[in-house]
């Protein structure tokens, strides 16, 4: 039985962003894009700004293309997505919700009728346009190039880099599971009462400067840092897929990096989702009551999802750069050729 033929990661590399872009074409094509559509389109973007970040020096120029052309496109469908998601997170909170879910969820729908006029039609001619772009790159991706795998490994080793320094950067700003659960029960004594007599404006940053709050959702910069970490995340993920066909100890790393990638993605999304609930209510006394019930929720499934965040940092990126990338060339070096 003959030898299955053996890909270089150059080959590798442009197939898969060949895969990726075409992956992107074939949706935006559609008369209409349904929610899993809009999720796939974002997928492949940024399986696409991923895998453009391996390119060498000579295809920087493209490299650039595709990432710019793949935030473009997410940033087109971000509105529609966030809307569902929302939606889905505080479904995923109604069992520690009780009588309060109806409010908020009520509060929901009525803040996001705007956003939805705007999003349920995809702007045709934006994406007729990256549709147009994407065949461009697509064609330019699968003309032949030498790309060294070795210049692979290691600029797949600065992106492992980035999310290790993300990832001690990032949890030493995050309260520990333990303390953000004290955090979530402590009584607010004369909140609904102060809160009740404010006016909405007052209110809104009454609530937004409360210090229980701030530490149950984390200080803007930490929640930048969290955004950065996971599209680190994100990038190392989908890099470690495609050098696991050379080095195939990285299906494990792979795979973990997915599961750290839902995690933080859950964290972002109930941030997103009380940021969002402190704006869409007045202010008066059981939008309080509810909100109080909403921080406690988000707290304690946050601080779960981020103790599971942890754990999966610890087991990841246990290794510095450098060993990183001699074990994936020692790895490829054992291949059969």
């Amino acid at each position: 039985m003959p030898n299955a033929q053996i890909i270089s990661p150059g080959d590798l590399l442009r197939q898969a962003l060949s895969t990726a872009l075409e992956d992107m074409a074939a949706r935006i094509a559609l008369p209409s894009m349904t929610q899993t559509d809009v999720h796939r389109v974002r997928r492949a973007a940024k399986r696409a700004r991923a895998l453009a970040r391996l390119a060498p020096a000579d295809l920087s120029h493209l490299a650039r293309r595709t990432r710019a052309l793949a935030a473009r496109v997410r940033r087109m469908l971000g509105g529609a997505r966030d809307a569902d998601v929302r939606r889905a997170t505080l479904a995923r909170l109604r069992p520690r919700l009780g009588e309060h879910y109806d409010r908020l969820a009520t509060a929901l729908d009525r803040a996001d009728e705007h956003a939805r006029a705007r999003t349920t039609q995809k702007p045709a001619l934006a994406l007729t346009s990256a549709g147009a772009e994407l065949a461009d790159l697509i064609a330019a991706w699968r003309a032949p190039a030498d790309i060294a795998g070795d210049g692979v490994v290691e600029r797949a080793a600065r992106t492992y880099r980035k999310a290790r320094r993300g990832a001690a950067r990032t949890l030493a700003q995050e309260p520990r599971r333990g303390a953000a659960r004290t955090l979530a029960q402590e009584p607010r004594r004369g909140a609904a009462r102060t809160l009740a007599q404010e006016p909405r404006r007052g209110a809104a940053r009454t609530l937004a400067q409360d210090p229980r709050r701030r530490a149950a959702h984390a200080t803007p910069g930490a929640s930048a840092d969290l955004h950065r970490w996971r599209t680190s995340v994100v990038d190392h993920e989908y890099q470690a897929a495609l050098l696991s066909a050379c080095a195939p100890h990285l299906r494990r790393q792979a795979a973990r990096a997915d599961d750290l990638r839902e995690c933080l993605g859950d964290i972002l999304d109930l941030d997103m989702l009380a940021a969002f609930l402190r704006r869409a209510l007045a202010g008066d006394e059981a939008d309080v009551l509810a909100l109080r019930a909403l921080d406690g929720a988000v707290a304690r499934r946050r601080a779960k999802r981020l103790e599971r965040a942890r754990k999966l940092a610890r087991r990841m990126f246990d290794d510095k750069r450098g060993k990183w990338a001699r074990a994936c060339r020692d790895a490829m070096a054992r291949r059969p050729r």
